[in-house]
């Protein structure tokens, strides 16, 4: 039978001790590795500044809501509302509005008046 402590063995309650201790560091650190990162991209949108740019619709992804614009000789990627993403089609034009990496509003050149990048 196999003896989890060795009675013989005056460092045994030690070394069970520091193990049992190196878990809960282990999950400590898991647990504020999470939630750190969490924390870090919740006030990187909200101490960001709002942003408006002129942006084309490259890409919907399927599989989730979805949509890469591209603007300023750049691509990003942003989690947008349902009614959004039904909305939009690939090659649309518009006005984006958004803060880091967190979606605000897109409105199509059509749905700006004359035709121009002027927010209404």
């Amino acid at each position: 039978m196999y003896q989890y402590h060795n009675l013989n063995n005056p460092y045994s309650d030690t070394i069970i001790t520091f193990l049992y201790g190196i878990v809960i560091v282990v999950i400590v650190l898991g647990v504020v590795g999470i939630f750190g990162y969490d924390i870090f991209w919740f006030l990187r949108n909200r101490f960001s500044k709002v942003q408006r740019a002129p942006v084309k619709v490259v890409r919907k992804h399927g599989e989730a809501d979805f949509i890469t614009f591209a603007f300023e000789g750049r691509e990003a990627e942003f989690a947008v509302p349902a009614e959004v993403y039904a909305d939009v089609d690939e090659g649309d034009e518009g006005l984006l509005t958004f803060r880091g990496e967190q979606f605000k509003r897109f409105v199509r050149v059509d749905e700006l008046s004359g035709g121009d990048f002027v927010d209404r």
